[in-house]
């Protein structure tokens, strides 16, 4: 698969015509990630935190729960951070 960059994607121009050729040339260079990819990452995330539920506490669960939650949380942090940019 092959990476996507703000320059494959269609913009809008009006936002470039204070900047710099240098920093429109740093921000084509910015990979992205389609939002949908996150989304499923994340409710994988919580599908697997749920069937882990009534193990909580469990051994052999050994963290995998928190593990989930982790992944969740990062992903969800990131995909706010990046709208509000």
């Amino acid at each position: 698969m092959s990476r996507v960059t703000i320059d494959n994607i269609q913009h809008d121009a009006s936002g470039l015509d204070n900047m710099s050729w240098a920093e429109i040339t740093e921000l084509y260079q910015i990979e992205v990630v389609p939002r949908k990819m996150v989304e499923m990452i994340i409710a994988k995330c919580k599908k697997n935190e749920e069937a882990l539920l009534p193990y909580y506490g469990e051994p052999f669960e050994d963290g995998a729960d928190s593990a989930y939650t982790d992944i969740r949380n990062y992903a969800e942090s990131l995909l706010k951070q990046f709208e509000e940019e």
